[in-house]
């Protein structure tokens, strides 16, 4: 959903010719820029303290007498849902980025999601060879393991 907000935020502007008026006005392209970028960094808080509710109801719900939702569990569920959080603006700049280039929302969306499937196979094969090679761990891209480092699925040498 992140993905395609993030493209359709800028595009729909573009297509529909309302850019033109707002720039016309006394607000700067960095203006309606950074708007909708905090538009999409309010809606990102918001989809991700819902799911953050929701997984505790449902814990409450379906699995109430199966385990106790101690404070370490508590820990490992925030600090996994803030690594994804960054994660995700990771690739959700770049779709910003890419969205502000192309001149289709289709086009946007598509590469959007293409590239959230891609980080995660990257992502997967990154910690493959960040365990065979140590010094791939500076990478910027690694980033994206930060998910799987939190919850201790990558090793250090």
């Amino acid at each position: 959903m992140l993905i395609a907000a993030t493209s359709n935020i800028t595009m729909m502007e573009f297509q529909s010719g309302m850019i033109r008026p707002l720039l016309y006005r006394k607000y700067s392209r960095t203006q309606v820029l950074i708007s909708k970028w905090l538009v999409i960094l309010g809606y990102s808080i918001i989809l991700y303290v819902v799911s953050f509710i929701w997984s505790l109801i449902l814990k409450l719900v379906l699995f109430n007498g199966t385990f106790a939702l101690t404070s370490t569990l508590l820990t490992h569920l925030v600090q996994n849902l803030v690594a994804q959080w960054l994660t995700t603006w990771l690739l959700l700049s770049v779709v910003f980025l890419m969205t502000n280039a192309f001149k289709s929302s289709a086009v946007a969306v598509s590469v959007g999601i293409i590239g959230y499937f891609v980080t995660n196979v990257m992502a997967t094969l990154l910690a493959l060879f960040i365990a065979r090679w140590s010094w791939l761990r500076f990478n910027p891209l690694n980033m994206m393991t930060l998910p799987m480092q939190l919850a201790g699925g990558l090793s250090e040498k």
